[in-house]
């Protein structure tokens, strides 16, 4: 995207933003230990999700719903 412009919304996984971008380095690598905390925070949302969505389909696996026809207006 252009400097110094506003640009958007776009969307990330997080919901949808207005960016501006101010200024531009060069990329470079994060230090070994950076990096290692990143893939473990990274590790462990991914872990707590995969758990919690278990959980959740679990607790759905032990209820019915029925809906009545009857009782539906549209």
């Amino acid at each position: 995207l252009p400097q110094d412009e506003w640009h958007g919304p776009l969307q990330s996984a997080r919901g949808w933003h207005l960016v501006r971008i101010d200024t531009r380095h060069e990329s470079q690598l994060l230090p070994f230990e950076q990096l290692q905390n990143h893939l473990r925070e990274d590790w462990l949302v991914k872990r707590r999700n995969q758990l919690f969505m278990k959980h959740m389909s679990k607790l759905r696996a032990r209820y019915r719903i029925e809906i009545d026809a009857e009782g539906v207006r549209g």
